[in-house]
């Protein structure tokens, strides 16, 4: 009768440390600033105005990821919304096919506007799952090291500045 209960005691301490029971999830997010100049350009009669931006963020810089660095065991990307912090002129539109980029050296995540984004301070875009985006963005993030965040494409004026600001929200483990 002992002996049953000596066992029935081992598997389920067993089955507690077997487990992800002890596991702590943070969630946190990493963040970067699209700085985008549009140039006032010579060509008077262009309908596109074309831009590009980029920044990197190092994963170290977040506070949790740096405080938890030794005690990872996954990292996974849950969010990835676009915000308007600050545009120079009314009535701008980022045009169809302008494309949001995540990449390190050994992953590229991708997403083109399938519609025209209309431009305002507030506005938000969230980009979406699409199947494995975000499993590969969990990749580049599991390398903790620097990764380039950047955006390509064209707008509908020129002489104009915009601040978009990436938020990546993670689950740590």
């Amino acid at each position: 009768k002992n002996m049953t209960k000596l066992l029935m005691l081992l598997m389920l301490i067993a089955g507690f440390t077997s487990c992800s029971l002890f596991d702590i999830d943070v969630d946190t997010t990493m963040s970067a600033d699209l700085e985008i100049d549009i140039e006032d350009s010579a060509m008077k009669s262009a309908a596109a105005y074309p831009f590009e931006s980029e920044a990197v963020i190092d994963p170290m810089d977040n506070d949790d990821m740096d405080e938890y660095a030794d005690k990872i065991e996954r990292i996974k990307a849950t969010g990835i919304i676009g915000t308007v912090e600050y545009v120079s002129k009314k009535d701008l539109v980022l045009y169809k096919g302008t494309m949001f980029t995540i990449s390190n050296s050994k992953h590229i995540v991708t997403w083109t506007l399938e519609d025209e984004w209309p431009i305002e301070k507030g506005t938000v875009l969230e980009l979406p799952d699409g199947g494995d985006n975000y499993d590969a963005v969990s990749k580049i993030l599991t390398s903790m090291d620097p990764f380039t965040v950047s955006c390509e494409g064209t707008a509908s004026d020129k002489g104009v500045t915009i601040t978009i600001r990436i938020d990546i929200e993670t689950t740590i483990t």
